[in-house]
């Protein structure tokens, strides 16, 4: 069976797509969209139509990528970026704009002055990825999207995630959300129901989720003297190397057909910001395994900077996403009981330090 075709839908960026994403157009939306819909249809959409043109490069497979299931890199990747760069650039000159290419080609020191930057201005931080699971787009999937992610002062204040193509979909183009703080949680415009007022399964077995791989192969031992099995959630979740794509993820959550999400350490400084936005404004959780509330802050001081890879990879540095703190905890418990681990009691905020990246893992 051949590869899908695409069929390159040009929309105008005002209503269909900008109205589409965001109420009350503000200035900063609008422009993040704007940025996001030229990366699709003058990058995305036509480079998808030749793909076997594009030739695979190397990518970053230092350990701090190490849980990134994209190995590689595409010329898409950095045309993308580029344009993206430009265009957010323009836009919003004041800003410190962070990109996943740029980023991973830096030397760890440039890295680390990066963040140190990101967590300490008060300008406005703009963190994205404008091509969101390579893998999915080169090897001809619809999943693959664009994420951005605004910071001010160490918050996320609002963020995009859009999958450029579904092929389910009767116009062949996947699904928008955004949020703006102040503003609740819209998919393509429409603002969605908070998490908090839905009433989800109490009992585990009934929830359905995704883990990455390190989880699948634990996940599916069912043997009672298999200490290392998470018997109460067998058979209930899906892989997160079979997604390959954020913004599909936080679909599924906040959409209701997934409950939690559990994403193996060290989490990703591109793909999540966003995806801490969302469900956050959306009324969800989003916590490590260990029980700390998960901030952009928290993500880059649990990234593997001083090369202690074994702290980095530990398994309390999980990233959960959960539709509720009550599922969160379901999930926590399970795993943390079948792992034999014993759930740390959760600092009071005045005990937590502000995060610097020279002392990740002391």
């Amino acid at each position: 069976m051949g590869r899908p075709q695409i069929k390159i839908f040009r929309r105008e960026l005002a209503p269909q797509f900008i109205a589409a994403a965001t109420k009350k157009p503000q200035k900063l939306l609008p422009l993040l969209l704007a940025a996001t819909q030229h990366v699709r249809d003058a990058i995305l959409l036509p480079s998808a139509q030749n793909l076997d043109d594009i030739p695979i490069e190397h990518k970053d497979t230092g350990a701090q990528r190490d849980a990134d299931a994209k190995t590689f890199t595409i010329i898409t990747d950095k045309q993308c970026e580029a344009e993206m760069a430009r265009l957010l650039s323009a836009s919003f000159p004041q800003a410190l704009l962070i990109s996943e290419e740029k980023y991973g080609d830096s030397a760890t020191a440039e890295k680390q002055r990066v963040l140190d930057e990101a967590l300490a201005t008060d300008r406005m931080v703009i963190l994205t990825d404008p091509l969101d699971a390579t893998r999915d787009f080169r090897t001809g999937g619809d999943g693959y999207g664009t994420l951005v992610a605004v910071l001010q002062n160490g918050e996320i204040t609002a963020a995009v995630a859009h999958r450029s193509t579904d092929y389910a979909d009767p116009s062949g183009l996947g699904h928008t959300l955004t949020f703006e703080k102040g503003d609740g949680v819209r998919r393509d415009g429409r603002l969605i129901s908070p998490l908090s007022g839905r009433v989800f399964p109490d009992d585990t077995l009934k929830l359905r989720g995704y883990a990455g791989a390190e989880f699948i192969a634990p996940m599916r031992r069912k043997g009672a003297a298999d200490k290392t099995g998470f018997p109460d959630l067998a058979g209930k979740f899906d892989s997160l190397s079979d997604l390959w794509t954020c913004s599909k993820l936080l679909d599924d959550l906040l959409t209701g057909t997934h409950h939690f999400a559990l994403v193996p350490p060290p989490p990703d400084l591109f793909d999540y910001p966003a995806a801490l936005g969302l469900i956050n404004a959306a009324g969800g959780t989003a916590r490590f395994l260990d029980g700390t509330p998960a901030t952009f802050a928290e993500i880059v001081r649990r990234q593997n900077f001083d090369g202690d890879d074994k702290a980095a990879k530990a398994l309390l540095n999980t990233l959960v996403f959960a539709v509720s703190e009550n599922v969160f905890k379901a999930v926590q418990k399970t795993v943390c009981d079948a792992a034999g681990l014993t759930i740390p009691a959760r600092p009071s905020p005045r005990e937590i330090p502000k995060p610097r990246i020279r002392d990740l893992h002391k």
